[in-house]
């Protein structure tokens, strides 16, 4: 298969310019088939790596339609003495320009003598043409024993660019050469108007080729075949818009990995997504499987039943480039909890008078913990806490906890004692005997008051937590039994209140 190359010289102004043209042949597999599209497997396989490059960036060869290439002549003073290619550079972006190349050839004409052209780079105006002074010359000569030929300019010094740039070829002589583009007829620029031409000071200067017509109803709608030579770092990077996963809730994964990595100039998947409307395959997901399994800038998972323990999250940036040296992968992961609710059971122990110690039960992926403690007093500072309450009375403690971006609430009510004292008693009380202590299933409680009054007994364990209440009915001497079989072996606090007053005892369960 070889690629048709038309040759024009251009002779007059472009609006009623006739044209001589002469048809040369090259094999089209130079600009063609050397730059096979790979498969998403083949990137996989390339690897980590974070500097990508140096990358020849063969965009206007991409943009080729069909076969064939065009040839403008090209004098100091001719129609146009310099070309112009530009290049984008997304926002935030940094790449190191190392040099270009560009394809040319010498036109004979009536000297044997080699032309020496300028290759250069400039900054860019709003009309997408040279502005400003040159960033970087490198001399290059066109050999005149060569017929088309692609030529190559080194930057001794390369170059940081962080913005739009061009790359100029100058032929600052009156040996004619003839610069390439992709093919005008076919209208290969695809209407972005990266090209420009440098005119003579009296026709404008530069100009952008949007305002260059080649005929009635043609204007100069190409790319100058010019390549530049980057290299770049990029990493690979994404953010979730939920802090953990929760049961049948969407979690939306999106990367903010390296911006270079969205340009259709040095990502042929973005390429081949804008032009030809091929999924873009950049960014490639996997949700916890151990499988990349989705691709997409933002991708979109559900877990039926919020996952298992901890998912690992991982994403690959890949840079599908022109060279081998272009072809890229960098990725980054990141740990999400799971667990469909938060998780608010405690525990309490009494490590002093009045004083009680809580502590949340495990819970591995609870995230606030907000106590309450029903006398007016709360407590955020973790699982475990401590509080004195001023008096002996009900209070309800409410322990509220956070996972997964789900609440969980749950309340206890305690009894708060007293002093564990060795006898308390009011002026009721003539005498109060509690025995066995300590006892295994029977406590025998002795009882002798001033007076008749109702009377009953409550046991409290050691939490706080009320475990017997027994009335013993209208009493002013008597015993009152209690049956303590089934409780757990521990201290209690044993309560007996006789009208208006109550009185403690501390016994123990063995």
């Amino acid at each position: 298969m070889k690629r048709l190359i038309t040759l024009i010289f251009v002779l007059g102004l472009l609006g009623g310019t006739a044209f001589a043209q002469a048809q040369l042949q090259k094999a089209e597999a130079q600009a063609r088939t050397d730059y096979p599209i790979v498969t998403k497997e083949r990137a996989m396989e390339i690897g980590r790596a974070l500097t990508c490059g140096p990358d020849r960036i063969l965009y206007p060869v991409l943009k080729l339609v069909g076969s064939t290439i065009n040839l403008w002549t090209m004098t100091s003073s001719g129609f146009f003495s310099a070309a112009s290619q530009m290049y984008e550079v997304p926002a935030g972006a940094t790449l190191t320009l190392n040099g270009f190349s560009f394809e040319a050839r010498y036109l004979p004409s009536g000297t044997s003598a080699d032309v020496v052209v300028n290759a250069q780079v400039y900054n860019v105006s709003a009309a997408k043409v040279p502005v400003g002074a040159a960033l970087a010359t490198v001399p290059v000569t066109i050999d005149t024993s060569l017929s088309t030929d692609i030529f190559f300019a080194v930057f001794a010094t390369p170059l940081t660019i962080t913005q739009n740039f061009a790359l100029v070829v100058e032929n600052p002589t009156d040996s004619a050469i003839a610069v390439g583009t992709n093919f005008a007829d076919n209208r290969d620029g695809a209407g972005e108007f990266l090209a420009g031409l440098r005119r003579p000071v009296a026709s404008g200067g530069w100009q952008n080729g949007q305002n260059i017509n080649i005929s009635a109803t043609l204007n100069f709608d190409v790319d100058w075949l010019m390549y530049p030579d980057v290299t770049y770092d990029f990493d690979a990077d994404f953010v979730a818009d939920r802090t953990c996963l929760v049961q049948e809730t969407p979690i939306t994964f999106t990367s903010v990995s390296s911006p270079i990595l969205g340009s259709r100039f040095y990502n042929r998947w973005v390429f081949n997504n804008v032009f030809n409307a091929i999924p873009d395959s950049t960014f490639a997901w996997d949700f916890g499987s151990g499988n990349f399994n989705a691709y997409g800038s933002s991708v979109m998972n559900t877990y039926p039943n919020g996952g298992s323990n901890t998912q690992k999250v991982r994403i690959a940036a890949r840079n599908f480039g022109y060279t081998a040296n272009g072809f890229c992968t960098d990725r980054d992961s990141s740990d999400f909890n799971s667990g469909p609710v938060a998780n608010a059971l405690f525990s309490s122990d009494s490590t002093a008078p009045k004083t009680y110690s809580f502590e949340a039960l495990p819970a591995p992926f609870n995230e606030t913990w907000s106590w309450d403690f029903g006398d007016g007093t709360t407590d955020n500072s973790g699982p475990t806490v401590s509080h004195t309450y001023a008096t002996s009375d009900t209070f309800t403690v409410t322990l509220t906890t956070t996972s997964c971006e789900t609440d969980s609430t749950i309340s206890t009510t305690f009894f708060v004692v007293p002093d564990f004292a060795a006898n308390v008693s009011g002026d009721l009380f003539q005498q109060l005997s509690v025995y066995p202590n300590p006892a295994e299933d029977l406590i025998n409680v002795d009882i002798e008051l001033n007076s008749l009054e109702t009377v009953s007994i409550t046991l409290t364990d050691i939490r706080g937590r009320l475990v017997m209440t027994q009335d013993a009915g209208a009493l002013q001497s008597g015993q009152v039994k209690m049956n303590v079989n089934s409780l757990e072996r521990g201290i209690y606090l044993l309560a007996i209140k006789a009208g208006e007053e109550t009185t403690y005892r501390k016994v123990v369960l063995e």
